[in-house]
C-alpha cells in the first residue's frame, strides 16, 4: 500500500524498485500511459487523467444488463453413422463372392422319402 492505494507487481525486483522510489515508478507509468492510452481504462487511471476521449469513451460504455451461469448437454455423437461392416469395395474378393454365389445357385439337395 502507498498513500492508500495497492499496487501489484511482476517480480519481487519490480517491487523492491518500486520501494526504493515510488513516487518515480508511478509518474513513469503515467508517462507511458500516455503514449497507450488504453493501459488508462484498463487500469482505471482515469481520475489521473482528464482527457475528452476518456469521457466520451465512458459515455459509450454498456454494463451487462443480465449475467447467468447456464449449461449445456450434447449427445456424444449428434450424427447417427452408417457403417456397414461387409462392404467390400476391392474387386478380386468381389469377384470370388460372386462366384461362390453362382457356385451356390447350382448346387441342389436331393430328398427322399422313406
Amino acid at each position: 500500500m502507498y498513500n492508500g492505494l495497492c499496487y501489484g507487481f511482476s517480480s519481487e525486483e519490480a517491487m523492491e524498485s518500486f520501494k526504493g522510489n515510488p513516487n518515480e515508478c508511478i509518474a513513469a507509468t503515467r508517462n507511458y500511459m500516455m503514449i497507450m492510452p488504453e493501459f488508462i481504462i484498463t487500469l482505471r487511471m482515469e481520475a489521473y487523467f482528464q482527457l475528452p476521449i476518456i469521457n466520451y469513451i465512458k459515455f459509450f460504455q454498456v454494463t451487462p444488463i443480465f449475467i447467468s451461469d447456464c449449461s449445456v448437454q450434447t449427445i456424444l455423437h449428434p450424427i447417427e453413422t452408417n457403417i456397414d461392416y461387409t462392404y467390400n469395395w476391392n474387386q478380386w474378393n468381389l469377384r470370388k463372392q460372386a462366384i461362390k454365389y453362382a457356385d451356390l445357385v447350382n448346387r441342389r439337395t436331393r430328398s427322399t422319402q422313406t
